[in-house]
């Protein structure tokens, strides 16, 4: 039997009341132990959960129940989005993407066979069948600008192969960095991509290879009259970010980060040409940072060394060569998605299960924390550069199961830095050399920001508020492992590593990580509203409760 809120629609409802209560979008209370009652604009709700680590309310049961003049009713979702602070049409548009998402979990449900325990599959086959979505986000698969065929053709779920489109472009048209196109290709499509051009009267001298993702092309195509087709080639498969792309063919080769013009939580999945001409200069400047610092000797930075844009489409044509983690995995080592770490499997257990059975919990939990957390942290206290490392953007390495190292990626658009808090200045790229609107940026539009708060929040919102928050409280519930403990392993662990050098402890705390409420952001939030800005709140802070023993600044 499926666990409750497995692969199901249900989980729409769950993530939505989670991300309204948790985001103050309702003002919920606790009437009695584990039951949240709110107010709504002339209805009363309520549900039953209870919050964790950072304030993250938990959904534990459903139905979520509205009073009416007949009494307490299940609750659908209409109900509960016509309680959002939002127009008619926002709300409109918010319910099209809640049924679809749940329209795909459907779909997996019915035609994507999920053993009851993916512990053992590789890494490639995981980006597949991983299929439960953001764990957070109620628009977790929502992909708008899909059918359900493209979804089936083109979505990780369905692990089918297909081709890419590749077309040549003017290069004046092109900003970027070209890869050695026969190193990346191989010889024999080299060639064959050379004599096709020539065929069309271009040349590499006149023109640039650029691949296009096959649903970008056959839904677009019209729109890019300067783009002369050249043939369909490759063999790639999605992984979950569903944009990029792996080679079925040649697993150690890069990996293909793609535009395509569809919605998939709170963003369009284009891809930025400032972003992308900037992106291999970022690599090498953590790759720099990384190899010349032992501490980080274990840490794998999965370099974006190549990436293409075509200026003019704003965003629609854009591609990103990225290293593959195969290519760094030695006899022994297997790597997942950090993700799969907190979710749980068709039979009830905890996807890690037979990890934690074979080491013990604490033991796992610190090896993890020691081999994970401590390289970001300290990038960041030391170093000075935050990363975004949200549980898609980490790969664990391991040998069964016993965490060896962690590999990062997708800095293109996640990376920041407050010029006065870096440790060398010297080896920031010159963004303006790359494309010209670094010139007008302003701080906090691009990747140097004004505070160094800003920083601690990229971090602490992705690392531990929307990534590790899910595990600790998973530990909790299944074995019984308080989130209390886990978040104290963390906090020992960063303080002892930072002790180490009386520099690093001032810079972290300078961080102010430990403090009693922290900004997050609310990425339901900004769904709701027309104005681009910044959509966060204040969540209590589990380090200060940790430090001071404060049991209300958990809850």
């Amino acid at each position: 039997m499926k666990p409750l809120f497995y692969n199901s629609p249900a989980r729409v409802v769950k993530q939505l009341v989670e991300a309204m209560i948790f985001e103050q979008l309702v003002s919920a209370q606790e009437h009695a132990p584990n039951t949240w009652v709110w107010k709504g604009k002339s209805r009363i709700f309520k549900c039953h959960g209870r919050k964790s680590a950072f304030g993250r309310f938990r959904l534990q049961s459903l139905p979520v129940w509205v009073r009416n003049e007949k009494g307490w009713t299940d609750a659908c979702l209409l109900d509960l989005v016509d309680e959002l602070p939002a127009n008619h049409w926002t709300k409109q548009q918010l319910i099209h993407e809640l049924v679809r998402t749940a329209m795909f979990c459907e779909w997996n449900d019915h035609y994507v066979e999920v053993p009851d325990t993916r512990v053992a599959l590789p890494y490639e086959e995981l980006e597949s069948l991983l299929v439960e979505g953001h764990p957070y986000h109620p628009c977790f698969k929502s992909r708008v600008g899909f059918t359900l065929d493209d979804h089936g053709q083109y979505g990780p779920e369905g692990g089918t192969s297909f081709p890419v489109q590749w077309v040549a472009v003017r290069r004046e048209n092109v900003c970027g960095q070209e890869p050695d196109w026969c190193e990346l290709l191989g010889e024999v499509l080299f060639h064959r991509l050379v004599h096709e051009m020539n065929k069309r009267g271009v040349s590499l001298a006149s023109h640039t290879p650029f691949p296009v993702h096959p649903w970008q092309w056959e839904n677009s195509e019209k729109k890019w009259p300067e783009t002369i087709p050249l043939f369909i080639a490759g063999s790639f498969r999605a992984t979950q970010s569903v944009r990029t792309l792996w080679n079925a063919d040649h697993l150690r080769r890069p990996h293909m980060k793609l535009s395509m013009n569809i919605r998939q939580t709170s963003s369009m999945r284009t891809l930025d040409p400032a972003s992308l001409c900037a992106a291999p200069a970022i690599s090498n400047w953590l790759y720099h940072i990384q190899q010349t610092d032992p501490v980080l000797a274990g840490t794998v930075i999965l370099r974006e060394f190549s990436a293409l844009a075509i200026e003019e489409v704003k965003g629609q044509l854009g591609v990103l060569w990225r290293e593959s983690v195969r290519a760094y995995l030695t006899t022994g080592e297997e790597a997942v998605p950090f993700n799969a770490l907190s979710l749980t499997e068709r039979n009830g257990q905890l996807f890690i299960q037979p990890w934690l059975e074979k080491y013990g919990v604490k033991a796992w939990v610190e090896r993890l924390v020691e081999v994970a957390v401590i390289p970001v942290w300290h990038l960041l206290a030391v170093h000075g550069v935050a990363l975004e490392a949200h549980a898609q953007n980490m790969i664990l390495i391991h040998e069964q199961g016993w965490p060896v190292r962690v590999a990062l990626r997708d800095f293109h658009e996640s990376v920041e830095y407050v010029p006065d808090f870096l440790k060398d200045p010297s080896l920031v790229p010159d963004f303006g050399a790359f494309h010209e609107s670094f010139h007008q940026s302003k701080p906090g539009e691009a990747y140097w920001m004004n505070s160094v708060e800003a920083l601690r929040e990229l971090v602490m919102d992705t690392l531990f508020v929307f990534h590790l928050s899910d595990l600790s409280y998973q530990l909790e519930e299944k074995h019984s492992y308080e989130e209390e403990d886990f978040w104290t392993v963390i906090s020992q662990a960063i303080r002892v590593h930072m002790s180490q050098q009386p520099e690093w402890e001032k810079r972290n705390r300078q961080l102010g990580w430990d403090q009693p409420f922290i900004q997050t952001e609310s990425l339901f939030s900004k769904k709701l509203s027309e104005h681009e800005r910044e959509w966060r709140h204040l969540v209590p802070n589990i380090f200060y409760s940790i430090e001071r023993k404060a049991t209300h600044a958990v809850y």
